[in-house]
């Protein structure tokens, strides 16, 4: 899951909105999952990385969102994630961190 820190992305309650993605378990290179933890760290994702995952939690980055549209409801999905350009900051984060393992 992705907190925004823009103001425009806020909740009714004012809680940052969220948005998560569901990723295949797989450790194909093909696999979006691994394609995102290489753009997210700025350097290929390798096999001894997944191991390190849990490190990301919290970890600020830029996601690119693409807005599909299915049978009249409009999806919003994560089409890349980039590592946060620098001098760039976020606030702090207002939702716990979790990992969970399927």
């Amino acid at each position: 899951m992705f907190e925004f820190h823009d103001p425009e992305c806020r909740t009714e309650d004012g809680k940052p909105m969220i948005l998560s993605n569901r990723y295949t378990w797989s450790m194909s290179d093909k696999e979006t999952r691994r394609k995102h933890l290489g753009a997210w760290l700025a350097k290929p994702f390798r096999d001894s990385d997944f191991g390190k995952v849990r490190n990301l939690l919290g970890m600020p980055c830029m996601l690119s969102i693409i807005h599909n549209v299915t049978n009249d409801r409009t999806y919003a999905n994560i089409s890349s994630i980039a590592k946060l350009p620098k001098g760039m900051t976020v606030g702090e984060l207002v939702n716990e961190k979790v990992f969970v393992l399927p």
